[in-house]
């Protein structure tokens, strides 16, 4: 997933990112555009095999969902068969992110793509 986005015109994503809700963490994202708030998450099968693990993932995406995050959902079968969708569907989710908006110092009009 990294090789792809430092392949792409993409700007460079914060790794691991932490978010946090009154000191607890509520997620760490694998890929972040914090200042847009979209987060990119590395999808893979061995993680979702259980009920459990499947219900936990579905509660943190609705808690990102809840405070305003976008979320990308990128799989290893994307990465290896169709890298540019994945990237385009990135492209997409922070031109939305900032569209018209100047967020945190960042312009849609201005994005490197």
């Amino acid at each position: 997933m990294a090789a792809i986005i430092q392949e792409s015109d993409l700007p460079e994503p914060i790794r691991q990112y932490e978010v946090r809700v009154g000191g607890q963490i509520v997620a760490v994202i694998d890929f972040a555009y914090p200042d847009l708030k979209v987060a990119v998450e590395a999808d893979g099968y061995k993680w979702h095999t259980g009920r459990g693990q499947w219900e936990h993932d579905l509660g943190r995406r609705n808690a990102l969902t809840s405070l305003g995050w976008r979320v990308v959902h990128v799989t290893a079968n994307d990465v290896e068969h169709r890298p540019k969708k994945a990237i385009s569907s990135i492209k997409s989710a922070l031109t939305r992110a900032a569209e018209g908006v100047v967020v945190s110092g960042v312009d849609a009009r201005r994005l490197p793509f």
